[in-house]
């Protein structure tokens, strides 16, 4: 692609923390346009797939893999003190946020951009696959998961589209100007950022307010806070496209039968008629997600001239992404679930769903994310936890430390619940727990942090060598 001169600018260019999902995928899209891309993490997960697309991978972090490099990016999650980008810092590098970069990627193409409190992974991937689907479109995408029917989470195409999840919580919100946004919901989160919900809500109004005046507003009427986003938008000119439930709704879904979680239904777009669906992934929110995808496409149609039955038929072969309900297998009767639920809205939902689908006790493994959110959320979080039959609580991660934030604590306000709970200090104590207290027939649902899937695959070893 001829590179823009803001592009050209960054010159050869470093991730701290490359291993990251947001990470990862902006440095496959940088390598697959020519650019000269490199990364560190404390971890080596995707560095086969990194190094693949091109991408110089090295394990833990050293000044040293600073030499020649102009512009180093910084993931939102990196600790204080970081010895690369205090020592980029001192030679007068250039440092990005991840966000800043993917704001700087995104102006190169039309961007519909994915936002909202929950969903936004599963809403973006079905996209994708969508735009994929259509001849010739050859979107770039930029994903914070990674979807089973994708090679990666980031590609940069050479079609017009770009498709990014766009998180409200690392701070570039505001820096955003899409073609098209969706925005699936407003719940209350990174309060840490934000102080407070009302502040919270004002941001998703501001992001609102910047898609381009000819572009299109898709907000889920579901939700309360996005039907008065969508009112706001509507009197200030802007074309505006609902999805949900009710009748009033533009595009409007409706679930005709549940069998073992998996959602058979319809979509019935306003002019263009009713569209069947079956999902391949559990949960009526996910057919809400459908829906959301159903609008997008409508309005993409004269561009890419998409037919509706074909996306319906895409959507409902989406095999949903790595840590959303990601089923890992089943040994000893056990089956184990793997999930990033990290807002208590998610925890609720995650165990509920893994109980509809399996109809078994549920023992949940959570490994927080964050320690201002657990502070802030505590007791939102033991409530959902206590909607399961045994809780196993790990301390939090990704953040600062916080005196008196802990996972024994969060553990006390669970059991204060009545619910059956243990703390576990560590990834060892947390697998040796679960084997307690598992048996044939449960299912047990690791959540949260990213490194809890340690926690189910060390889980899954110990039942493979019984």
């Amino acid at each position: 692609m001829t590179q823009s001169p803001q592009l050209a600018d960054l010159g050869r260019i470093h991730f701290v923390g490359v291993g990251g999902y947001g990470m990862s995928g902006l440095a496959e899209i940088l390598a697959g346009w020519g650019h000269d891309v490199s990364g560190s993490d404390t971890a080596d997960v995707q560095f086969a797939r990194l190094r693949e697309a091109g991408v110089t991978c090295v394990l833990g972090h050293d000044p040293a893999v600073l030499a020649g490099v102009r512009t180093v990016i910084a993931t939102p999650s990196l600790p204080a003190g970081n010895v690369e980008v205090d020592a980029a810092r001192e030679r007068g590098l250039a440092i990005m946020s991840r966000g800043e970069l993917l704001d700087l990627i995104a102006r190169q193409r039309q961007l519909i951009a994915v936002a909202g409190s929950h969903g936004k992974t599963t809403t973006s991937g079905m996209l994708t696959l969508v735009m994929l689907a259509a001849s010739g479109a050859d979107p770039t995408y930029s994903l914070g998961g990674y979807p089973f029917q994708l090679a990666s989470n980031g590609h940069g195409g050479s079609g017009p589209w770009m498709v990014a999840e766009i998180n409200e919580g690392d701070g570039t919100f505001g820096l955003f100007r899409p073609r098209i946004a969706v925005i699936t919901n407003v719940d209350p989160d990174h309060l840490e950022l934000f102080g407070t919900a009302e502040r919270y809500v004002e941001a998703f109004q501001r992001f609102a307010e910047q898609v381009d005046p000819d572009g299109v507003l898709v907000v889920c009427a579901d939700d309360p806070r996005c039907r008065e986003l969508a009112d706001d938008a509507g009197k200030a000119g802007r074309r505006v496209v609902t999805y949900g439930s009710g009748p009033d709704a533009d595009v409007v879904y409706r679930p005709v039968q549940v069998v073992n979680g998996l959602v058979e239904g319809e979509i019935t777009v306003q002019a263009q008629g009713v569209f069947p669906i079956r999902l391949s992934v559990p949960g009526v929110h996910n057919l809400q997600n459908a829906a959301a995808v159903m609008a997008v496409a409508d309005a993409l149609d004269l561009d890419l001239d998409l037919d509706l039955h074909t996306v319906a038929e895409v959507l409902g072969g989406y095999q949903g992404a790595q840590r959303r309900l990601e089923r890992l297998g089943r040994w000893q009767g056990i089956e184990v679930i793997d999930d990033y639920a990290h807002h208590p809205t998610e925890m609720a939902v995650v165990i509920a769903l893994a109980r509809q689908q399996t109809g078994r006790h549920v023992v949940v493994c959570l490994r927080p994310l964050r320690f201002a959110r657990t502070q802030i959320m505590a007791a939102e979080i033991a409530q959902a936890l206590a909607r399961a039959d045994h809780v196993v609580v790990m301390d939090p991660t990704g953040d600062t430390p916080i005196d008196g934030v802990t996972g024994a604590a969060l553990a006390d306000r669970v059991r204060q619940l009545g619910a059956d709970v243990v703390y576990a200090d560590g990834t060892a104590a947390a697998i040796e727990r679960l084997a307690a207290v598992s048996a044939d027939g449960d299912v047990v649902l690791t959540i949260g942090a990213h490194d809890v899937a340690e926690v189910a695959r060390g889980f899954v070893a110990t039942l493979q060598r019984s």
